[in-house]
């Protein structure tokens, strides 16, 4: 009667101790989710995202265990319904997550969510590989199978981050080559305003891809590049080659090329302008020299090495207009 009685009193404390453990690994999880990072930039976003999926694998494998240690044996026999239950409760957690982190100063994004569950498969996979492992030895097949497709998930997950990452490195080394579009993680240096962006494989000048920008009729519809190596110091000129669209209704077209530095106001005017027509389905060669990097408005130069912006834009298009961008350079 008292073995009976402190086996259930030994009981109910491992019960308490693999429940304060699960609130531990969640709480952890919270807080390292919900912390702002003082660190910017793509490479900064893209480990972030990498995170994610082995963060919840690992988190996915811990559940599991606490689940099974919650009986007084643990069971070595994988339980589906236990996993299930844990996937769920974990995927419903991380969507939370998402939800809070716009509150903390964290940016949230359903790219996230979706890794957290393709992590919380590939956890479950993981944990059923090992339960296998366990109970049937001479069944290393199907562990291994598990395992593979374990790491498919993971690589599913850390796929575009890994392009980000390899653009960002691309891009300082190609300096002083600025675009080229050869990878899609090129767009990922711009922001588009009003206008729809996608590659392209027609009118490229260096390599096999331009960037096809079709700009809407609002007041500026642009295209600026934000992510570029700043510091233009010994520049020449900036050029790019440009594609006016066959299917554009008039047979030319009003482009804007505009460099902005760090002291640039929100006076367009302070900012180095200049204009150019474009022909229809004619490429031009849009060029502007270092001499031409003044603001008209004020009497000072450009920082040079403070560039912040490199913009197209075309002023109150009557009609949508699609223009062809490659070879995004500077002349040092």
């Amino acid at each position: 009667m008292k073995n009976s009685q402190s086996n259930t009193e030994a009981s109910g404390q491992g019960r308490k101790r693999i429940l304060v453990l699960a609130i531990t690994a969640l709480v952890s999880v919270a807080t390292l989710l919900l912390t702002p990072i003082s660190i910017h930039g793509r490479v900064a976003s893209a480990i972030g995202n990498m995170v994610h999926g082995p963060l919840f694998a690992l988190l996915t494998i811990v559940l599991i265990h606490f689940a099974n240690r919650w009986r007084t044996v643990y069971a070595v026999r994988f339980s589906l319904p236990r996993a299930i239950f844990v996937g769920l409760l974990l995927f419903g957690f991380g969507v939370a997550m998402e939800f809070a982190q716009a509150i903390s100063g964290r940016s949230s994004s359903i790219v996230d969510a979706i890794s957290n569950g393709l992590g919380i498969i590939s956890g479950g996979c993981l944990s059923y590989a090992n339960a296998r492992r366990l109970q049937s030895p001479g069944d290393r097949r199907t562990a291994r199978l598990l395992q593979g497709f374990a790491g498919f998930l993971i690589a599913i997950v850390w796929w575009s981050p890994v392009l980000t990452v390899r653009d960002v490195i691309a891009m300082k080394r190609d300096f002083p080559l600025l675009a080229s579009f050869e990878s899609p993680a090129e767009l990922e240096r711009w922001y588009f305003n009003d206008s729809i962006a996608t590659r392209s494989a027609l009118n490229s000048t260096h390599g096999d891809h331009s960037l096809k920008v079709t700009f809407g009729t609002s007041d500026h519809p642009s295209a600026t590049m934000i992510d570029f190596p700043h510091d233009w110091t010994g520049v020449e000129s900036i050029e790019v080659d440009v594609t006016l669209d066959s299917s554009h209704p008039e047979t030319t077209a009003e482009i804007w090329f505009n460099v902005i530095d760090a002291d640039s106001s929100d006076d367009y005017r302070d900012t180095a302008r200049k204009g150019f027509t474009l022909h229809r389905d004619k490429t031009s060669r849009l060029v502007v020299s270092r001499e031409e990097l003044s603001p008209p408005a004020v009497a000072r130069d450009l920082k040079l090495d403070q560039i912040r912006f490199v913009e197209l834009q075309v002023l109150k298009p009557p009609v949508p207009i699609t223009i062809r961008f490659d070879f995004l350079r500077l002349k040092l």
